[in-house]
């Protein structure tokens, strides 16, 4: 989904999108309310619920979808992400009771 110059003409997008939320909203039978929103709006109502999420005690690479299909090369045109990757995972690697 998306690449370096696939989301340049704005207006489209929120056209689509604004199709998109009238569609599902306007469905009596579901019990979804989409809306625009903000990182920090999501994230606060996400806080709010008060969910408990499972802690991730492993790596992150290769991850894999299906038994034979890996993505460890998922990020090869995006390096600094994989880089952030990288270094996230040594960091839960050297925390990691685990290994001690």
């Amino acid at each position: 989904m998306g690449e370096d110059f696939h989301y340049q003409d704005a207006h489209l997008w929120f056209k689509n999108l604004d199709k998109l939320i009238n569609y599902v909203n306007a469905k009596e039978d579901s019990n979804l309310n989409l809306v625009y929103s903000t990182p920090s709006c999501y994230l606060k109502a996400v806080n709010d619920a008060n969910l408990t999420w499972p802690t991730k005690n492993d790596d992150f690479f290769p991850y894999a979808s299906d038994p034979n299909s890996y993505w460890t090369g998922y990020f090869t045109s995006r390096p600094t992400i994989k880089r952030f990757e990288r270094v996230g995972n040594n960091f839960l690697q050297v925390l990691n009771p685990g290994w001690s």
